[in-house]
């Protein structure tokens, strides 16, 4: 059963406010507050499984097992300079699934220690299951769930659909589609590669860029 969504958002809430002050949005001496974009991953199970931070509720256990808070990414004029040792893109929702792929690993290298109890999230695969094209040993569990929660619609086709119901007239554009122009275009032979902003809102599946950052990409 599909757990409700709200019970999800405060899994996150709840997982973020037991987190200590520091790198938290803080008040202005004006009274305002700082605000940052959240995300975060959740677990969902028939709560046969549990762990501390888990929330018990009426759809089984929900367990927040990563999250991030961000909202800005590596300018493109850095990216030769960084060498593989800065990250590029630290929105929210990216460092939240960068964050997730940690936690499995972490389950993985755990679950290999003799002396750690059986992962309450991955399970063994048999050998009549691993294939030539799937060899993996490991799976998550079958009766396991995977939800996102994030505090803003991500960029891209995710935020498309807000775009859209905001309009006054949603009829799709006609005109051409600007596109940003990738590194190895020249004059004579330009190479589309993203689109800026969310303008052109009825087309999906494009990359795009922050309508403000030309120097993102």
């Amino acid at each position: 059963m599909t757990p409700d969504p709200d019970a999800v958002a405060d899994c996150v809430l709840v997982t973020f406010d037991q987190l200590p002050e520091k790198r938290k949005p803080r008040p202005e001496s004006d009274a305002a507050r700082e605000w940052v974009p959240l995300a975060g991953i959740v677990l969902a199970d028939k709560g046969e499984y549990l762990i501390p931070q888990a929330l018990q509720g009426e759809d089984g256990t929900l367990s927040c097992v990563s999250l991030g808070t961000g909202m800005k990414c590596l300018p493109s004029n850095k990216l030769p300079r960084a060498h593989g040792n800065a990250l590029h893109d630290w929105h929210a929702e990216v460092l939240a699934i960068r964050a997730f792929n940690r936690f499995l690993l972490d389950e993985l290298l755990a679950t290999l220690s003799p002396s750690h109890p059986p992962s309450a999230f991955l399970r063994l695969r048999s050998i009549e299951e691993r294939t030539p094209s799937e060899p993996q040993p490991f799976a998550l569990r079958e009766d396991l769930q995977i939800h996102m929660y994030c505090s803003e619609a991500p960029c891209g086709d995710a935020s498309m659909e807000l775009t859209i119901s905001l309009q006054e007239d949603a009829t799709p554009w006609t005109s051409p589609i600007p596109t940003v122009s990738s590194a190895q275009s020249t004059p004579d032979d330009p190479v589309p590669s993203a689109l800026r902003g969310r303008s052109h809102f009825s087309h999906l599946g494009l990359v795009r860029c922050k309508p403000s950052r030309p120097d993102a990409r």
